[in-house]
């Protein structure tokens, strides 16, 4: 029965102080609590009634940061790599003016109009790890196409006048495929979907080019920006 009974305020302290310990030690006892609890019971039996107590959960505290703490910090620099704010980023590609003000209730302007044509931000960036890649989400607002060129290509690389046969909305489609690593969806037929969202994967370092791909929006608006990837050195190992 003393052994039950020590064995349950063991178990009863390990609880307490997976909840109490600061979150910067967010380590699970679980699947190692029952080793601890053994080693407690064996420690504390011959203490008894507050000071065993308090002396369960001095010792459970000595064990999480000499005996796992490494374990802590590991799970921790997970949880923050896994968190989604710095492996990914959302641009938007396109945006919808409200001077003058503009009603889509009954459709969409024709001819392109009442959009504002630009990348925001222009440069975005996102950091890796050798674990965990990364990704931009996309959201398009109005007639455009999302075309992305590999690390180091600059606007002036792009040739203009290498276009998609048979389209020929604002300029047509530029079909310059030196470097290109991603061509979005062609949405410019009149029925085309205006509102959408493109979510590209990167796995590798690098600057990459994002333009519009409809000629006139790139040529005459200047519409295009960059996403930086990074490899973050903290997460690299």
């Amino acid at each position: 029965m003393q052994k039950l009974k020590l064995q349950s305020i063991a178990a009863e302290a390990v609880t307490r102080i997976e909840i109490c310990l600061p979150r910067v030690f967010p380590w699970k006892l679980r699947g190692g609590d029952k080793r601890a609890t053994e080693v407690i019971t064996k420690s504390i039996t011959h203490i008894g009634g507050e000071l065993m107590k308090r002396a369960v959960i001095l010792m459970i505290t000595i064990l999480g940061f000499c005996g796992i703490g490494r374990s802590a910090m590991s799970q921790t620099v997970d949880d923050y790599r896994l968190s989604g704010r710095r492996a990914d980023a959302t641009v938007s590609f396109g945006l919808w003016q409200t001077d003058p003000p503009l009603n889509r209730f009954a459709g969409n302007p024709a001819m392109g109009a009442g959009n504002h044509h630009e990348v925001i931000p222009n440069v975005s960036r996102i950091n890796i790890s050798r674990k965990d890649s990364g990704g931009v989400n996309f959201i398009i607002s109005g007639n455009h196409v999302v075309a992305i060129y590999d690390d180091g290509t600059r606007p002036e690389d792009i040739d203009p006048n290498l276009l998609v046969p048979g389209i020929t909305t604002a300029g047509g489609v530029i079909d310059d495929p030196d470097k290109r690593i991603y061509l979005g969806a062609n949405e410019t037929a009149p029925t085309g979907a205006r509102d959408r969202v493109e979510v590209v994967h990167f796995s590798k370092p690098g600057t990459y080019l994002v333009i519009c791909a409809i000629r006139n929006h790139f040529v005459n608006d200047g519409m295009y920006g960059f996403v930086v990837v990074r490899e973050d050195q903290l997460f690299a190992q």
